[in-house]
């Protein structure tokens, strides 16, 4: 079953809950700030925390029949809740 708007919002604001250093819950994670205010920089080789969420939000989407859909360049810029309708 295809994700809609509001299961995928709730499953960012997980996924960014998973690389906050304070562990906050997903509850805790803004849906109106930038997205690179949230997660931390550095990682190991390529494995960075921004590389590694948008490889697990894609891989949910197309694992749950949304597709795989062109991400904007900026979408570090982005909010959850402006991000969602630009992949969904």
């Amino acid at each position: 079953m295809a994700l809609n708007t509001n299961d995928l919002t709730k499953f960012l604001q997980y996924a960014v809950s998973s690389f906050t250093p304070k562990k906050d819950t997903p509850a805790d994670v803004p849906t109106d700030a930038a997205l690179k205010t949230m997660l931390p920089s550095g990682g190991v080789g390529t494995a960075t925390p921004s590389r590694i969420f948008k490889s697990l939000v894609r891989w949910t989407l197309v694992t749950n029949g949304n597709g795989d859909k062109n991400w904007p360049a900026n979408w570090q810029d982005l909010s959850i809740e402006k991000l969602v309708p630009k992949i969904i």
